[in-house]
């Protein structure tokens, strides 16, 4: 319990000791992709201080890493672990998913939307008021989830976040983030086959009739992201084969859905190894009414598209029933402030 804490407090500190170094590239990403409006006079004077002070924030990012490492021998958790208040919990059970593009070193300007701390209450009103019982995001740093807690630890009394087995020297973790409402049972992370600077993983929680699966597929190398999925149904099934109980899979799968027969979700079979939405089973085809995201807010036409998903592997002699719905968080007005470049997926379930 000691060792625990103390590895949190490390965490902490490296977050800290780093957060100079990733200000300073953050700077940069909004001054040269200025999503709405032109860089204030404060963040402008703010961006020449860094600079100012870059060797400091080089010895203060090499110390965060030590930190981290540290952190990492001290303890077996590839989490930490936020606590909030346990509530009564009555109706149907429900999953807010979303990737809400909250990633370190300014990420979310390179996709034309304004900076986290701008956005980070509105996502949570929006949560809120889903009155959702478990939540999965995807993107989210440690920092920001640290700040998005403080706004939901009065309805939820968990949340898991600073998931990755081992820290890159980036400083940025899986980014999945999970809350609930109702305790759960047990929690895992399970890495997977990744190349890139952002380490790809699943994080697991148990619950008494299911478990639910959080997890981001890598967005540029199909090869590597077929690799994934293909794990990542391995995980479920040795999860399902653990406790005959359904896995509901929330992801931003990056794995884009059209009308095509020969898209990548056809060509992955993803309706053959998971069970889609009642609403998805009476055909399909992309518009502006159903697209989860965008590909980038920074062109001039930005192209409508569906990577996002909540679907469900199950033993075969259960019977569930499940429906989504968007929950919109983007407009294509650019007077509108734009909470992501996705929209969140709301899904209800019925195991019978």
């Amino acid at each position: 319990m000691i060792v625990d804490r103390l590895s949190s407090y490390l965490r902490t500190g490296s977050c800290i000791a780093s957060s100079f170094l990733k200000g300073y590239v953050s700077d940069c990403l909004y001054i040269a992709y200025p999503s709405q409006e032109k860089p204030s006079l404060a963040n402008k004077i703010c961006f020449v201080f860094k600079t100012c002070t870059l060797p400091l924030q080089l010895v203060l990012y090499g110390a965060a890493i030590v930190f981290d490492n540290i952190a990492t021998k001290l303890s077996s958790r590839t989490y930490y672990k936020l606590e909030g208040q346990l509530n009564t919990v009555a109706g149907e059970m429900t999953i807010y998913s979303c990737n809400i593009s909250m990633l370190d070193y300014g990420i979310s300007a390179i996709d034309g939307l304004s900076r986290p701390s701008e956005r980070i209450s509105a996502v949570a009103k929006k949560i809120l008021s889903s009155n959702a019982t478990v939540i999965c995001l995807q993107e989210v740093s440690f920092y920001h989830a640290k700040l998005l807690w403080q706004e939901l630890k009065k309805e939820y009394c968990q949340g898991y976040t600073r998931t990755v087995d081992v820290m890159p020297y980036s400083l940025i973790d899986s980014g999945l983030f999970i809350a609930s409402k109702v305790p759960i049972q047990q929690i895992r992370y399970f890495s997977l086959s990744n190349s890139g600077f952002i380490p790809r993983g699943v994080v697991a929680v148990c619950y008494e009739d299911y478990w639910i699966l959080n997890t981001h597929l890598s967005s540029k190398d199909k090869l590597e992201r077929k690799q994934q999925f293909q794990e990542l149904i391995n995980i479920c099934n040795s999860l399902c084969q653990e406790k005959n109980v359904p896995c509901f899979v929330c992801m931003d799968g990056n794995i884009e859905r059209t009308a095509d027969p020969y898209d990548e979700f056809s060509s992955l079979d993803v309706n053959e190894f998971f069970l889609l939405p009642q609403s998805d089973n009476e055909g399909f085809s992309v518009s502006l009414e159903n697209a989860t995201a965008v590909d980038s807010f920074l062109k001039d036409n930005p192209k409508p598209i569906y990577i996002d998903y909540v679907l469900c592997y199950r033993p075969s002699a259960q019977h569930v029933e499940f429906s989504t719905q968007l929950d919109r968080l983007f407009s294509f007005d650019e007077s509108l402030l734009r909470l992501s470049d996705h929209h969140a997926i709301v899904a209800k379930i019925e195991i019978i």
